[in-house]
């Protein structure tokens, strides 16, 4: 009168008791070992957070000082710069000056060898003067003509 049904059901009950008693302490202990291992990832996790928010840290401020650094240099570049266009520059205004001075010592040289050209042409020409006139070859008014025009063209030369 025992149903079969029952019987089964009987059975598998105390086959699923019986392996869960059996199963128990390493179905628990494998649980465990999950929730330990997670819990360990955490750690590590947590702990390799914590480092790489210092190596950001750490990045963060070698990059301040690289601006500070790169600002220095280029603040430094800009005054080098500076110092030497005012350098080349002074270098520039002597070099133009010692030129301009050549030039104007050349130029007084030209003008004192003209001015000696000249002096040593009327003085020629007012000797040929003379002498054509000790010499009769001139009429006294052309004599008296030349001798106005050396006056006038030395007297210019000579101012």
């Amino acid at each position: 009168m025992i149903n079969e049904n029952f019987i089964i059901l009987i059975s598998f009950v105390c086959f699923v008791t019986i392996s869960f008693k059996l199963l128990k302490k390493n179905v628990i202990t494998m649980i465990n070992s999950h929730i330990q291992e997670t819990q360990d990832a955490l750690e590590d996790a947590a702990t390799l957070r914590l480092e790489a928010e210092r190596y950001l840290l750490e990045a963060k401020e070698q990059l301040q000082n690289a601006k500070k650094t790169a600002s220095d240099i280029l603040l430094n570049a800009e005054k080098k710069a500076a110092f030497i266009a005012s350098s080349m520059q002074r270098d520039l205004e002597a070099i133009a000056k010692k030129k301009q001075d050549v030039m104007l010592a050349r130029l007084k040289q030209q003008e004192d060898a003209i001015l000696k050209e000249a002096k040593y042409i009327s003085v020629t020409n007012a000797i040929d003067s003379i002498e054509a006139y000790f010499n009769d070859e001139m009429d006294e008014e052309s004599n008296h003509n030349m001798m106005k025009t050396l006056f006038n063209k030395s007297k210019h030369l000579i101012n």
